[in-house]
């Protein structure tokens, strides 16, 4: 996915054995079975813009795209979720009051989240939602944490230039 690890690298030098501790969470931050895969990437997406890492949204929009969410998708899950179809919109929120630990949102949103999606469909969008956050909050805390903004960008001009060779 070209994504610099040299921070955990680093973790590692100064910590031995970080590293291979770390790679013990992979499988937990990737387990999907039986939520929608489109919902799935959706939370960890959110999740992930949330914490505001521009890396960590490249890797998990591409990890998206490696497993057919489409860009424009993405966009509007980071941009306008109300583009959404309705169940994609209703994780995007839950997503967003999970990250932003918005309670009362939270509490709305939940019955919602249970007469759509099964308990183990929930049970792993909650680990995509966590897992987005997850590695930004740990490099915000070693001071490797950049914005978002530009990944924004590059899937808007992905879709302009898709959108031009269609029209073209």
């Amino acid at each position: 996915y070209d994504y610099n690890v040299d921070y955990m690298m680093d973790m590692d030098r100064a910590s031995p054995g970080t590293l291979s501790k770390i790679a013990l969470l992979n499988p937990l931050s990737h387990h999907r079975k039986k939520a929608p895969l489109v919902a799935y990437h959706i939370a960890k997406v959110v999740s992930t813009r949330h914490h505001d890492c521009g890396p960590c949204l490249r890797l998990v929009c591409n990890m998206a795209q490696a497993e057919g969410v489409d860009r424009a998708t993405l966009v509007a899950a980071l941009q306008n979720p109300a583009q959404l179809q309705d169940d994609l919109a209703l994780v995007a929120a839950y997503a967003e009051a999970v990250a932003k630990q918005d309670q009362q949102k939270l509490g709305e949103l939940q019955a919602s989240m249970e007469s759509t999606y099964s308990p183990g469909a929930i049970t792993e969008i909650s680990l995509a939602i966590a897992f987005g956050g997850f590695y930004p909050t740990m490099k915000r805390a070693l001071g490797a944490a950049t914005s978002c903004e530009p990944v924004l960008a590059e899937l808007q001009a992905d879709l302009v230039d898709a959108a031009s060779a269609v029209t073209g």
